[in-house]
């Protein structure tokens, strides 16, 4: 995971970049990305946002969550951008789908962003995602997507 952060205890910015494509095939079971997620220590409040081109087929599409620690709230909303019809969706529970379907399998970017406010368990703000419906052709996150979150 590439990452640029304050090494100190006082950090309140994290910026982490996609540094591979990653794929999906035949599976709507959401699996967290291998580079985009962010520790969050006990009483933290963070907002992040996410951008990340990717392609999907017409029938695979794409979803995406946010898994949070124990006792956490926090607010999603996540948009499906570019050379497709436009889909977005909201959620305030962890590692519930939003599912963007763009009627169309292209390339496109998928921007996401919310706040988490934590409780009494430190842990990771994880970004997943999967196939809306499963097909044979991949749904690829591609390289050099990033996450920012800031502590507030």
């Amino acid at each position: 995971m590439a990452s640029i952060t304050n090494s100190s205890a006082d950090t309140k910015k994290i910026v982490v970049r996609k540094t591979a494509a990653e794929s999906v095939t035949s599976s709507i079971a959401l699996q967290n990305d291998d580079h985009l997620s962010f520790a969050i220590g006990v009483n933290e409040v963070w907002t992040f946002s996410i951008l990340a081109p990717y392609t999907c087929s017409a029938a695979g599409q794409i979803r995406v969550a946010i898994t949070i620690p124990a006792g956490a709230t926090m607010d999603l909303s996540a948009n499906a951008l570019g050379n497709v019809t436009p889909a977005h969706g909201n959620t305030q529970t962890g590692g519930t789908a939003i599912q963007l379907d763009t009627t169309t399998g292209t390339s496109a970017s998928l921007l996401a962003s919310g706040t988490v406010v934590n409780s009494t368990t430190a842990g990771t703000v994880q970004f997943q995602w999967a196939q809306n419906a499963s097909s044979g052709t991949s749904t690829t996150l591609l390289i050099n997507g990033y996450l920012v979150a800031n502590r507030i």
